[in-house]
C-alpha cells in the first residue's frame, strides 16, 4: 500500500493517503476480542519503539473536514461550491470535474470572478478524482489565451481473445471514426477538445490547492494553470500524471492460465506543457505536510498557507 502504482508512474502520495486515513483501524479492527493491545515495531535506525491502543468493534467515519468559509456560497452546485473570502479574494471548491451544464457553471464562476475585480482565485482540487475532460478544457479558456486541445495517443497493438469486452473496443473504433487523428511510429494521435479562449479572461493570482487524490482530468487543470499561467501549487504531490495520464476507455485482460483480471488503458493523454514525461504527479511549490496531531485537530495546513501568501 506504500508504493502506490498508477499507470503513470510509481507515486507514493496516495498510498500514504490511505495508510495515514485507515491503517490504525485496519489494525485496531482485528483485535476486536481484547480490551487493547501493544504494537511493538522496529525504526530504520534500529530503535524498537512501542504504541499501546485500545480496539474498536465499531468505527463511524470521521474523516479530516476540510476548510469551509462562514459566508453563504455565490454558487452551489454539485460537486460545485464559490465562496467570496474577502474583496479580492474568491475560494472555488471542485469536487469533481463530472458537474452538469460545465458551460453554464464556469461561465458564471467568471462572471462572479472577473466582473469583481477578483486578485485571488484560490481553486481546492483536493480529492477531485477527475471526470470529464470537456470541464476542464472548458474552464482554461476562461484564463490561458491560447487555442487548446487535447492530445490522445493509442499504442499499436493486436486484439487478443483473451480480452473481456469486444463491444466497448467496437465503440472505440467507431469514435476513432469520427475523431481527427494521424498515424505515427508508436500508434496513433488523435486530436479531441479543442477549446477556443474566452474574449472575457480571469488575470489575476491562481492558488491551486492538490493532495495524493487528485487525479484525471482535475491534474490536466492543475497541470496547464501551473505551467502555462503560473498558478501557485499547494499540497501535496497528486495522483494522476503531471505530463498526462492514462484514462478514457479501459480494457480487461483475463490471464489464460491463472485467470487474473488486468485492467489497462487503451489511451494517454499527454498535457501541451513545457516538461518532458517526468512519470510524476503534479509537485506543489509549496509542500504540506501533516502531523497526527495536525490532523486530528483539523487544521487545514493548505488554506493557512494561501492566507499567509495572499496577505
Amino acid at each position: 500500500m506504500l508504493v502506490f502504482q498508477p499507470s503513470d508512474g510509481t507515486q507514493k502520495t496516495l498510498g500514504y493517503s490511505i495508510i495515514n486515513d485507515y491503517s490504525e483501524l485496519l489494525i485496531r479492527r482485528c483485535f476486536i476480542g481484547t480490551d487493547d493491545f501493544t504494537i511493538i515495531y522496529e525504526k530504520n535506525n534500529g530503535e524498537i519503539g512501542e504504541l499501546k491502543t485500545k480496539a474498536v468493534k465499531e468505527y463511524l467515519p470521521d474523516k479530516f473536514k476540510y476548510f469551509q468559509p462562514k459566508s453563504n456560497p455565490l454558487i452551489s452546485e454539485k460537486f460545485i461550491e464559490l465562496f467570496r473570502l474577502s474583496s479580492n479574494t474568491i475560494y472555488l471548491r471542485i469536487k469533481s470535474m463530472d458537474y452538469n451544464n460545465y458551460k453554464k457553471i464556469n461561465k458564471e464562476i467568471f462572471q462572479k470572478t472577473i466582473s469583481n475585480g477578483v486578485k485571488n482565485l484560490v481553486i481546492d482540487l483536493r480529492d477531485n478524482g477527475g471526470g470529464t475532460p470537456k470541464s476542464s478544457f472548458d474552464f482554461l479558456s476562461y484564463i490561458l489565451f491560447d487555442t487548446l486541445s487535447q492530445t490522445d495517443y493509442k499504442p499499436k497493438g493486436g486484439v487478443s481473445h483473451y480480452l473481456s469486452s469486444k463491444l466497448k473496443l467496437l465503440g472505440v473504433w467507431f469514435w476513432a471514426q469520427i475523431t481527427p487523428h494521424h498515424k505515427t511510429e508508436l500508434g496513433t494521435k488523435y486530436i479531441t477538445n479543442v477549446t477556443y479562449p474566452k474574449n472575457k479572461q480571469y488575470k489575476g493570482n491562481i492558488y491551486i490547492l492538490i493532495n495524493g487524490y487528485t487525479a484525471s482530468s482535475a491534474c490536466t487543470l492543475a497541470a496547464y494553470l501551473k505551467h502555462r499561467a503560473d498558478a501557485i501549487c499547494i499540497g501535496q504531490e497528486t495522483a494522476g500524471g503531471e505530463t498526462g495520464c492514462n484514462a478514457n476507455s479501459f480494457q480487461t485482460l483475463t490471464l489464460p492460465n491463472s485467470k487474473i483480471e488486468i485492467s489497462f488503458p487503451l489511451f494517454r493523454f499527454n498535457n501541451d506543457i513545457s516538461i518532458p514525461d517526468n512519470h510524476h504527479g503534479i509537485r506543489p511549490k509549496y509542500k504540506i505536510k501533516y502531523s497526527p496531531k495536525l490532523y486530528l485537530l483539523n487544521k487545514d495546513l493548505e488554506m493557512e498557507k494561501v492566507f499567509e501568501l495572499i496577505n
